[in-house]
């Protein structure tokens, strides 16, 4: 009861404030306008300061931020106005550099390829024009240059090192063409054709004797079943020997010797996958099986 009985004397008490402000306006209009401020601090003078509800503080507040908010907004507004026409003029001014360094580096791209291109043309050019030259100078150091040199029964090439050509005869491989040339003192480099032909006797010599000059554990023919000595076999000879000894072991009918005859493996492999030859045999077996079991239900 006593909050409402306060509240009707402060509606009372603004009413007649309310009342005063408006006895006063008609004989203010021919004076100046003045602030709302100072008509209420004039008032305020003459009668008792009366109590400010809560109400009338929240819309002076709310009047007080309007008048802050209003004159702070426009200078806002020119100044980002400002910032996009220099964001704008930036834009614009941007592509116009970037042609311009496109256009500078793409010339020396283009310049380069060709460059690329006649190199490989010189080098390949070189290589063709070296190997000519090469062949040139041979023939022109030595015009008795020999194409191919008869040795052992075999056609050697002259094109060819001593080493490399020594293994084209059957029965010597590398090994042994390099301890023929260190023998006779040849370089290795030396081709075939270059040989004098006092040096290629020497080399037939060599190669029919070699097993003179070779140890024993190098031969390819060790403790020969009619000399018992260590030969090494060249050319023709190796296939007439391995001829007679297989006619040899068939003649004494040995075990090695039946496997020859019969086309089947000599060293003990199996069979039953591998070395297969003529007819199949197991199912000629089951065919006749067949055959018997129904002549004996007959």
């Amino acid at each position: 009861m006593v909050r409402l009985v306060e509240n009707e004397e402060k509606e009372k008490s603004q009413n007649i404030i309310r009342a005063d402000i408006e006895k006063q306006a008609p004989e203010e209009q021919g004076q100046p306008t003045k602030n709302p401020k100072d008509s209420t601090s004039d008032a305020a003078d003459k009668q008792p300061i009366p109590e400010v509800t809560e109400s009338q503080e929240g819309e002076e507040d709310i009047k007080e931020t309007k008048e802050k908010e209003e004159p702070k907004d426009e200078p806002k507004d020119e100044f980002i106005d400002e910032a996009k026409e220099e964001t704008k003029e930036e834009h614009k001014t941007v592509p116009e550099a970037e042609p311009q360094e496109t256009s500078t580096e793409t010339p020396p791209k283009e310049k380069k390829q060709p460059e690329k291109s006649k190199r490989g043309k010189k080098t390949e050019d070189g290589k063709e024009k070296a190997q000519k030259s090469t062949k040139d100078t041979s023939e022109q150091e030595n015009p008795d240059f020999k194409y191919i040199v008869r040795i052992a029964n075999t056609n050697v090439d002259g094109n060819r090192t001593i080493p490399e050509g020594l293994i084209a005869i059957k029965g010597i491989g590398y090994r042994l063409a390099i301890t023929i040339t260190n023998i006779l003192n040849f370089p290795r480099t030396k081709k075939v054709g270059d040989l004098t032909d006092d040096e290629v006797e020497k080399l037939i010599k060599i190669v029919e004797s070699i097993n003179t000059e070779i140890p024993g554990w190098m031969t390819n023919r060790q403790k020969d079943f009619d000399t018992g000595e260590n030969l090494h076999i060249v050319s023709a000879d190796i296939q007439r020997l391995y001829r007679d000894d297989v006619n040899r072991l068939k003649k004494i009918r040995c075990y090695r010797g039946i496997r020859h005859e019969q086309g089947q493996k000599v060293r003990g492999q199996r069979t039953r996958a591998n070395g297969r030859s003529g007819a199949t045999v197991g199912v000629q077996r089951k065919r006749v099986q067949q055959q018997q079991a129904a002549k004996k239900k007959a």
